[in-house]
């Protein structure tokens, strides 16, 4: 997938490991972190695609820095802003990588989405996320995982880097 997809979101596995400490068997991955180190994320969720008993429970809410569900992402009305080429390859990028996952027949996974908020004067103003007039934007709205990355049309042909301050 690396090679057709440079640009996956999937895992890269750099480890798999198997430390036994007291006799009890330790197993240990070591895995990139897709999430820019550089940026503070004001959000994270983790999405299935289900609403089965996915809200955030009251002990992670309390948290410093929760992860959130589906269901709470639902609650998100303005939805999220991208401009249209990244949107397209974002949308190429999940494509593919459903496509790989389905070839193994892994069926069981989820997206760990982080949220850095831009303008977060913007964010506290309407209680929401995102800028509903940006021209050009495009606004996804979630319904399930398996709709939401379902693009057609034209796709980029790149997924912007995300190493900068932006």
């Amino acid at each position: 997938n690396l090679n057709q997809n440079p640009r996956t979101l999937l895992p890269k596995f750099y480890g798999l490991y198997c430390i036994q400490c007291g006799g009890v068997n330790i197993r240990l991955v070591v895995m990139n972190n897709v999430l820019p180190r550089s940026l503070k994320m004001h959000y994270k969720y983790d999405l299935k695609g289900s609403t089965y008993k996915r809200r955030a429970s009251r002990k992670e809410r309390a948290k410093p820095s929760p992860t959130f569900k589906d269901l709470d992402f639902q609650e998100m009305h303005e939805g999220l802003y991208f401009d249209a080429d990244t949107y397209n390859a974002l949308m190429k990028t999940l494509q593919r990588d459903c496509r790989v996952l389905e070839s193994f027949k892994i069926m069981d996974y989820s997206l760990l989405l982080g949220i850095h908020v831009l303008d977060r004067k913007k964010m506290r103003g309407r209680g929401g996320i995102g800028d509903s007039k940006r021209q050009g934007g495009q606004k996804v709205l979630y319904s399930t995982a398996r709709e939401s990355i379902q693009g057609d049309g034209k796709v980029a042909e790149f997924l912007p880097d995300t190493d900068d301050d932006t």
